[in-house]
């Protein structure tokens, strides 16, 4: 959003045919939606931090999730797809995640991806971190909404060196119902 003409960029790479996650902070959304058109191919991807108090602390500005909230409405209430994207790091707590994505499921949020948004961790903790992503993905209820979440984490993992491609998850009509 920080982009002058961000709105024709996206219009032109959807005529294009082209799928695009337009990242945001959510700040600005509101603001500027009126610059975008709705297409099945535009998902306006919001990063949180977490729930309101710890959202606000890592944005560092009072009140910046009331306003990313304010923003995830009016994009739903006008017609577009919008993602949550939720960085797990050794800090993260799995319930707070949790009450994160029902607190969400309110707004009508299409999907939510879950990374680790690449940061060095030493080996020891790498299983740890593993494991929680693991655990905060099982959240997600949808098997396309993980695998995209995973590829997106192998990306910011390594290097595009060699690394093997994760393996897509079986194709059935059931792959994002919701699971109890």
């Amino acid at each position: 959003m920080l982009h002058p003409v961000i709105g024709r960029i996206a219009a032109a790479l959807n005529k294009a045919g082209r799928n695009v996650f337009l990242h945001t902070d959510g700040l600005r959304l509101r603001q500027r939606i009126h610059e975008f058109r709705p297409d099945p191919r535009l998902f306006l991807t919001v990063e949180l931090a977490g729930r309101e108090e710890l959202h606000d602390r890592t944005a560092g500005q009072p009140g910046a999730f009331t306003r990313v909230m304010e923003g995830v409405r009016a994009a739903k209430l006008s017609g577009f797809h919008v993602c949550a994207h939720v960085t797990v790091n050794l800090q993260t707590d799995v319930c707070e995640t949790g009450e994160l994505f029902e607190y969400l499921d309110n707004y009508d949020v299409d999907g939510f991806i879950v990374s680790s948004g690449g940061g060095l961790v030493e080996s020891a903790s790498r299983n740890e971190l593993q494991q929680k992503l693991q655990e905060i993905r099982a959240l997600v209820r949808c098997s396309r909404w993980e695998y995209f979440s995973s590829l997106l984490d192998d990306c910011y993992a390594a290097p595009r060196t060699g690394k093997a491609p994760v393996p897509a998850p079986q194709s059935d009509a059931s792959a994002c119902k919701e699971t109890a």
